[in-house]
């Protein structure tokens, strides 16, 4: 959208509502969880899961080469608190850390 000089723009950020609605159906209503991501962009994903699911706790993965990330991460840093964790750097090194290695992702 943003190629076109009528785009309207939406309150989802880069999310269409459809995309919204199918991100939160995982986690809606389902209690306590938590969900580990691999790109944190910027963080429109992660707040949607963040909403739906007020007992959710999120593991955010991200290179974090983009100015905007920065900025974002500390956003929805400020609005869930210790239910979001980030972790800037290669995810192929880093969740091997947290014993997420290839064999249990399925691309190894």
């Amino acid at each position: 959208c943003n190629h076109h000089a009528n785009c309207p723009g939406t309150p989802y950020g880069y999310m269409r509502p459809a995309q919204l609605e199918h991100y939160s159906s995982f986690v809606w209503q389902k209690g306590e969880m938590t969900y580990c991501e691999i790109g944190f962009n910027a963080g429109h994903g992660t707040a949607a899961m963040l909403l739906a699911n007020p007992k959710l706790q999120v593991h955010s993965f991200e290179l974090g080469n983009r100015a905007f990330t920065a900025q974002a991460e500390a956003l929805v840093r400020l609005y869930f608190g210790e239910r979001f964790q980030y972790y800037q750097g290669d995810s192929q090194r880093l969740l091997p850390v947290f014993g997420l290695g290839q064999q249990q992702w399925g691309t190894g």
